[in-house]
C-alpha cells in the first residue's frame, strides 16, 4: 500500500524535524506508555531513536490528529479530530 505523505515544505512547521516518542507524546497530551499502546493498537511499529517526519505524519494521521489552527499562546500544536458516524 503506497502512502503519499507531503514533502518537507508541505508539512506543518512542527513536523519538519525528527523527534523522539517522548516529544510526540507530550505534544499529543499522552504519556509515552499511552502513545506506545495507541501505536500498537493501530499497528504502527516505531523503531528506537528518532522518528522521521514522514513517520510522524503517519502517526498523527492514523491516530486522528491534525495540525491545530495557528493561535498565539497555544501550547499544543495538534488537535484530536473528532469524527461522528451517522
Amino acid at each position: 500500500m503506497e502512502r503519499n505523505f507531503p514533502s518537507a515544505d508541505q508539512m506543518p512547521p512542527q513536523i519538519v524535524k525528527a523527534r523522539f516518542k517522548k516529544e510526540i507524546a507530550e505534544e499529543m497530551g499522552y504519556s509515552v506508555r499511552t502513545l506506545q499502546r495507541r501505536l500498537k493498537e493501530a499497528g504502527i511499529e516505531i523503531p528506537r531513536g528518532l522518528i522521521s517526519p514522514e513517520k510522524q505524519m503517519e502517526i498523527f494521521q492514523t491516530l486522528g490528529w491534525e495540525p491545530a489552527p495557528e493561535r498565539p499562546g497555544r501550547s499544543r500544536q495538534f488537535v484530536r479530530s473528532v469524527r461522528f458516524s451517522s
